[in-house]
């Protein structure tokens, strides 16, 4: 009898799995409180309540967004566009799809000797399988690096010695699309500084298997690629350590001459 009891229980278990494994969609429309006219482009982020972690979208032509893959819970959500405020509003996904219908956005102006509409930089855009972080949006002091400016955006953590990603572990990063300190994710962010960063990229890249052969084995890696400001992209990134001694002889970081 409790053998019999432990396999119903099992199979009772298995029967739920794809309940706790369901995610659901949250769909909507950004407009003009003014025109009703569609904002194409207004950036959608849901930020869960519990662990900071978020997912998002872009508004399409016609104002609509679908944030997908989106796990029961609370969340925030947060709704900006250049040159509106920002709209946010708490939202609570039970067991089904969310639609949240019109979401107007009033615009952000102050009256001085002329109308002037002051926007606020877009945290976050999400294009295609990319997020994408504006590193205008987030303070850091003059001295600050890659890893100082990362810990600041939602989703990012950098406490336990490991960089994570939306829950996973980052295993690469890259600069302008190039390999940064090889697969030393921790130290290339230790040596670049914030101040030359524009963007930070944040998406899975394809094996080298894959990318060559052009099939897809299952096997990407969470990567970060650290866009850099235009007029900072000149010269060499990094600290030098010199060191000079009798003899004639010197000392940096990499030993002695």
């Amino acid at each position: 009898m409790l053998r019999t009891t432990w396999i119903f229980f099992a199979f009772w278990l298995l029967g739920l799995a794809p309940v706790f494994a369901q995610s659901y969609s949250v769909k909507g429309m950004v407009n003009d409180s003014l025109t009703h006219a569609p904002l194409p482009g207004a950036n959608v982020v849901l930020i869960r309540s519990s662990d900071s972690l978020w997912v998002g979208a872009v508004a399409d032509v016609q104002g609509q967004f679908i944030v997908e893959k989106v796990q029961p819970g609370r969340y925030l959500l947060r709704v900006s566009f250049l040159g509106y405020m920002p709209f946010e509003k708490n939202v609570f996904i039970r067991n089904q799809s969310l639609e949240l219908g019109d979401i107007q956005l009033v615009t952000a102006s102050t009256q001085l000797n002329e109308v002037q509409v002051i926007g606020k930089v877009p945290t976050v855009v999400q294009n295609g399988d990319t997020t994408q972080f504006n590193a205008k949006a987030f303070k850091t002091q003059p001295d600050a690096t890659a890893e100082d400016l990362i810990q600041k955006m939602p989703g990012m953590d950098v406490s336990s010695g490991t960089i994570k990603a939306q829950g996973e572990e980052v295993t690469k990063v890259l600069v302008d699309g190039k390999p940064f300190f090889g697969d030393d994710a921790n130290t290339a962010l230790k040596n670049l500084p914030a101040e030359v960063i524009d963007q930070i990229q944040v998406y899975d890249q394809k094996s080298e298997q894959a990318q060559f052969t052009g099939f897809d084995d299952g096997q990407p890696s969470k990567t970060i690629n650290i866009v850099t400001k235009a007029d900072k992209r000149k010269g060499q990134f990094g600290k030098l350590y010199v060191g000079y001694g009798d003899g004639y002889k010197y000392q940096d970081q990499d030993g002695q001459f």
